[in-house]
């Protein structure tokens, strides 16, 4: 088993898909500006091969766990995968797990105990494997509530937008997707966790305009990060959800203002022509904290 990232799985933006039989994408992960690699056993890999990429999971952990990204792994939610898979996630030292096609809180109780069994067969710390459950169907999105407190191992949700519009019979646009995705970003924020997703394809990794515009709109329906499958894309999303240099300074001139008026006995100031009171000092923590 090697080691593990030390950085919080809540924190992360910018996450890049790695088919784990790819070793030209496993050699130059760490050079695609990802705050992660997700090393994936799932859609990337054929049915014929799945076995054989999870034999090559522990290699890819080596190679790219140097590098100081976390590492997390994407698994096959399905009865003849998903046991071996866990095993093997555990076993590499996988900092967090993506489990896919989350329909109930029940799947979660499953999955927590046997990653409980592997932790303890690889002389693991119980309790440090999290995982992010994959929200991929309405039945899914109608369930939250109980998925969002069936374990403490959650660390996030994600949205598959691909399959949700397949199983809704729908293209994966922001029309038809808009409304699921605000839902599971709200869902996430409320319980303080992770949510990453699109409220859209993530398949066109061409049309980089199309791209950082349904990035930015992940962003303001509360979508804390994005998951690439594309190098290219990593750089949008981390354009998109990182502050500019122009939003830090202005954060902090908010801060510097409040702060200022606080000292004098007063709750709010005016900055720029606009009010300054304490949700508006909270955003511009938040930015300078990131």
């Amino acid at each position: 088993m090697t080691g593990t990232s030390t950085i919080s799985i809540n924190t992360l933006r910018s996450l890049l898909f790695v088919p784990v039989l790819n070793d030209k994408f496993i050699a130059g992960a760490h050079r695609r500006g990802a705050q992660a690699v997700v090393l994936d056993l799932e859609d990337s890999i054929v049915l014929e091969r799945k076995p054989q990429a999870r034999e090559a999971l522990d290699s890819a952990v080596a190679r790219i766990r140097p590098h100081g990204l976390p590492l997390l792994v994407r698994i096959n939610n399905v009865p003849e995968f998903i046991e071996a898979d866990l095993r093997a996630a555990v076993m590499t030292g996988a900092d967090a797990i993506l489990i896919p096609k989350i329909d109930t809180a029940q799947m979660l109780h499953g999955v927590d105990k046997l990653i409980t069994a592997y932790e303890k067969e690889a002389e693991r710390p119980a309790g440090p494997v999290r995982y992010v459950a994959l929200i991929e169907s309405p039945k899914g999105m109608f369930n939250l509530p109980e998925i969002l407190t069936a374990s403490e191992r959650l660390s996030g949700l994600g949205f598959g937008s691909e399959d949700f519009a397949a199983e809704l019979g729908v293209e994966p646009d922001s029309d038809a997707l808009s409304v699921p995705a605000q839902n599971m970003a709200l869902s996430a924020r409320a319980f303080g966790l992770a949510a990453w997703g699109l409220p859209g394809s993530i398949g066109d990794f061409n049309d980089t305009d199309a791209f950082l515009k349904l990035v930015r709109k992940a962003k303001a329906f509360g979508f804390t990060g994005a998951l690439g499958i594309h190098p290219k894309q990593i750089a949008l999303i981390n354009t998109a959800f990182n502050p500019s240099p122009e939003e830090r300074a202005q954060a902090q001139r908010i801060v510097d203002a409040y702060e200022a008026a606080q000292k004098n006995g007063t709750g709010a100031v005016a900055l720029d022509g606009k009010m300054i009171d304490a949700p508006i000092v909270e955003r511009a923590r938040r930015i300078l904290s990131l």
